[in-house]
């Protein structure tokens, strides 16, 4: 007796099939994308935009910048703003626009601390991400901003120098997030004095024309 499969039924040609998985393994389609795909509710939509009927937008992340107050955000009263860095201004932060910029020169593995304050404040025009931001993205549930710039970014460590904070003591430090090794994100803080910096701890930077 004779079984019609299913791939039997399909009017699509083997040629068709293998030609649109090669595309979409090219374009970086894992298998439980492929998954998602057969089961998604939106195929109509994706047609559509094939027909030239509708236009794919791309979902922005921005998020609303937070009002920064050291000391509510580390219950400690020994915390203050020492200086605000850089041209920040606004309501909202496009995450989209982030990049990292370790401003070191060439032949350079690493720079101090100060050298690496010396150099930003040498590049007024950059847009140095500041606390408002930090807490932003820090607050976020479930850090899908950052786990969205690590995925389509590979940012994996953002250094905030918009805001230069200063201890009772008075040691400067900057605020800073990375994910850690389970894909969890942290936030910690760095003194500039005597501290090291290297490609690996860039600056959160507004991306502008010349900050490409």
């Amino acid at each position: 007796m004779c079984q019609t499969t299913e791939e039997d039924m399909s009017s699509y040609k083997e040629g068709q099939t293998h030609q649109l998985l090669n595309k979409l393994e090219a374009e970086g389609f894992t298998a439980d994308d492929i998954t998602l795909l057969g089961q998604s509710q939106q195929l109509s939509g994706i047609l559509s935009v094939l027909h030239g009927n509708a236009e794919i937008i791309p979902v922005k992340h921005v998020l609303k910048r937070r009002h920064f107050d050291p000391v509510e955000f580390s219950g400690k009263n020994y915390w203050s703003i020492a200086e605000r860095n850089g041209m920040r201004v606004g309501e909202s932060l496009d995450a989209g626009n982030i990049v990292g910029k370790a401003y070191l020169n060439e032949g350079e593995t690493f720079h101090t601390g100060e050298e690496r304050y010396n150099r930003i404040k040498a590049a007024s025009s950059d847009v140095q991400l500041d606390g408002a931001d930090f807490l932003a993205l820090w607050e976020e549930k479930s850090h899908k901003t950052l786990t969205w710039l690590y995925e389509t970014k590979g940012i994996n460590w953002l250094s905030c120098w918009g805001t230069i904070l200063r201890l009772r003591d008075g040691f400067h430090f900057i605020l800073y997030l990375y994910r850690g090794g389970d894909g969890s994100w942290h936030w910690d803080c760095c003194k500039i004095s005597g501290s090291k910096w290297n490609a690996n701890c860039p600056s959160a930077v507004i991306a502008m024309d010349n900050n490409k």
